[in-house]
């Protein structure tokens, strides 16, 4: 399902959600964040969240 999504997302870079972290995007994978950048040579994994913790993402 990840493994699947990254594969997705380096064929096709432009298809993650834009972030406003310059040029980091975003895809949803079910219960998971993939924060990925990208150049033409290569994807580059940043980070993997799983949206269902409470602690990674704080209300304001």
């Amino acid at each position: 399902m990840i493994k699947e999504a990254i594969k997705i997302a380096s064929q096709y870079p432009e298809s993650g959600r834009k972030t406003d972290e310059g040029s980091t995007r975003v895809k949803i994978v079910r219960d998971y964040l993939i924060f990925y950048d990208f150049n033409p040579y290569e994807i580059i994994v940043l980070s993997i969240w799983d949206a269902n913790r409470n602690d990674q993402i704080k209300p304001y």
